[in-house]
């Protein structure tokens, strides 16, 4: 199967994420190897960025293998397989102080709509509680 996909080391595929690192990885895949243009997957929003860092990405490969086996990259941009479109966001593990949440609560009580509120209170309170978890409460 991987032959036909115009790999011939299935390697490549095997050890994606350890060559690139688990911050690339997450957003794309390597979808075809032939005559030296490797052709990636990569996530809409992630397109642009991974096209910068498209020279460091064939850096780590020829490291890896020690030759220079990609000598272009073809990205090709859709959701990537096994990964879900929009990760979610990183649990909090400390919650705002009970002044902190005062300060948001008076900060938003003369928003008229009570939804937009309340809203605001909580975003508010998640922000409160990620600056006091980094310590700059």
């Amino acid at each position: 199967m991987l032959r036909k996909r115009g790999f011939r080391e299935s390697a490549l595929i095997r050890e994606w994420r350890e060559i690139i690192g688990p911050q690339l990885a997450r957003r794309t895949a390597p979808v075809s190897l032939s005559r030296g243009v490797l052709t990636v997957r990569v996530e809409p929003a992630f397109a642009t960025e991974f096209q910068h860092r498209s020279a460091m990405v064939m850096e780590r490969i020829a490291m890896t293998y020690g030759s220079p086996v990609v000598k272009r990259i073809v990205v090709k941009q859709g959701p990537v397989q096994g990964r879900s479109r929009h990760e979610p966001p990183a649990p909090l593990t400390a919650t705002p102080t009970d002044r902190a949440r005062r300060q948001v609560a008076a900060r938003t009580a003369t928003v008229r709509h009570a939804p937009l509120r309340d809203a605001l209170t909580r975003l508010g309170g998640a922000v409160a509680g990620r600056v006091r978890e980094a310590g700059k409460d």
